[in-house]
């Protein structure tokens, strides 16, 4: 009988095959990223630039607006008796103006959000249905605990670890480069 063996995956073959190689990568990496942050630089002034031409066509667009809508409420508020009767909409050409009921909770006068929250705290459970919370694990203290030598298993997590490749461009050395050559 013969013993089963488990695949493994072909490991494909390094493009680069030198040291030299290497750091010739890194240089075009190098040269890449001022590449980008150039490009990006120039894009970044091009939509401020835009950005600034639409917000002086904007904002008084906004403005006239924001007037045409306050004159139509006064007018309807001032016309509401007479012309809106019993109903709560006036049908016009061009759309509609009505009045909805609408209600909000808010805090009653001389109290804050803030002071709400502390009232609805000090009545425990029953304050408690009304306030918002959110949950969520917290890794970086359960990562330095198990950094500390501690177990974590005991909550469902153990500590991963891995070897994480990265790599620096020497920003300096590619300046040098770029003044000897020029």
């Amino acid at each position: 009988m013969s013993k089963a063996r488990g695949r493994s995956k072909p490991q494909p073959e390094p493009v680069l095959r030198s040291w030299d190689e290497a750091d010739a990568a890194l240089r075009e990496i190098g040269a890449i990223n001022r590449q980008t942050e150039g490009l990006q630089a120039r894009l970044d002034e091009r939509v401020a630039g835009l950005k600034a031409s639409a917000l002086e066509k904007l904002d008084p667009l906004a403005a006239r607006k924001s007037r045409l809508e306050k004159d139509l409420q006064e007018y309807s508020d001032a016309r509401r008796d007479a012309d809106f009767g019993d109903g709560k909409t006036k049908r016009l050409t061009h759309g509609t103006v009505s009045y909805r009921i609408s209600r909000a909770i808010k805090p009653e006068r001389k109290l804050t959000w803030a002071k709400v929250l502390d009232l609805l705290k000090d009545m425990g459970r029953k304050g408690a249905h009304w306030i918002r919370t959110t949950e969520a694990v917290d890794k970086d203290a359960l990562r330095d605990r198990a950094l500390a030598g501690d177990d974590v298993s005991e909550f469902g997590c153990r500590l991963h670890t891995t070897d994480v490749w990265g790599y620096t461009i020497d920003e300096a050395a590619l300046v040098r480069e770029i003044q000897s050559d020029g």
